[in-house]
């Protein structure tokens, strides 16, 4: 059996990758798994993954807090926050079912924007929360 960690983050970055609006937003292939040297602004990227079991007696439960991050090289927050938006409101509309899980809880927990290290890109990031339990 699959983890369920993996299983939602590919459907996340699938639903992520489906979404017209959210792609005319980014660079080609602005929605990565992971960040690449020398990728193209605008662009996401799956973030920290936290995960660790919430289950007891006989429930199987998963709790999963992860952050999809945002860049930007735009004169300022604006286009950071406009893409934000957009990834929650991606995230917030996955289907419950996610392969060999169901996705009992998603929730959008915060975010963040502030300018890189490099004094000309913008991070913006999105935490949410998940719960997950295998299907019975």
């Amino acid at each position: 059996m699959s983890h369920p960690a993996l299983e939602l983050q590919g459907v996340l970055v699938a639903a992520l990758r489906a979404d017209d609006t959210l792609i005319a937003m980014l660079s080609p292939d602005g929605v990565r798994d992971g960040a690449a040297r020398g990728a193209r602004f605008p662009y996401v990227e799956i973030g920290t993954w936290d995960d660790r079991d919430v289950g007891a007696q006989g429930w199987a439960g998963r709790d999963h807090r992860f952050e999809i991050l945002v860049w930007s090289r735009a004169g300022g927050r604006s286009e950071a926050l406009r893409i934000m938006e957009r990834v929650g409101v991606i995230a917030e509309g996955i289907s419950a079912d996610i392969g060999a899980f169901r996705l009992v809880n998603l929730v959008r927990l915060a975010d963040r924007v502030s300018r890189w290290r490099d004094g000309r890109s913008w991070r913006g990031v999105v935490v949410f929360r998940a719960l997950t339990e295998p299907h019975n």
